[in-house]
């Protein structure tokens, strides 16, 4: 009976939901002034051109949750469905590990400063 509740234990660990936040990059090829006509028109705020000469911005909607499990259908069909919008994407929550010292990339003889490098002190 263990065995079966650790393994459960064991995949619900694994399986982590997607998390979505409540910003949208979207590419929109009329740039600058279409962008701003696209904020007005969805109530979102416009942020910022994410890459320079690409047309492609980043929109942050207050009216939506900041973090959720799921995507927020009816504000992307917004902005998806704008004149000026040619592609959106809902952006989702990265997920970062902390490195921890000790643990290295693999081998016998790595150390807490990684690689096989020993550190040692005369004296």
């Amino acid at each position: 009976m263990w065995t079966k509740i650790t393994v459960i234990v064991l995949l619900v660990g694994l399986v982590t939901p997607e998390s979505f936040n409540n910003e949208w990059s979207t590419h929109i090829p009329g740039g600058v002034e279409a962008a701003k006509k696209v904020e007005e028109d969805t109530g979102c705020q416009l942020q910022y051109e994410i890459i320079p000469g690409e047309n492609l911005y980043l929109f942050l909607c207050h009216h939506v949750r900041r973090r959720s499990t799921e995507p927020h259908e009816e504000t992307h069909k917004t902005i998806e469905e704008h004149e000026f919008v040619s592609q959106t994407e809902q952006q989702k929550v990265k997920s970062r590990n902390r490195r921890q010292w000790g643990r290295g990339f693999g081998g016998d003889n790595e150390n807490q400063y990684g690689g096989g490098i020993t550190v040692t002190q005369n004296g």
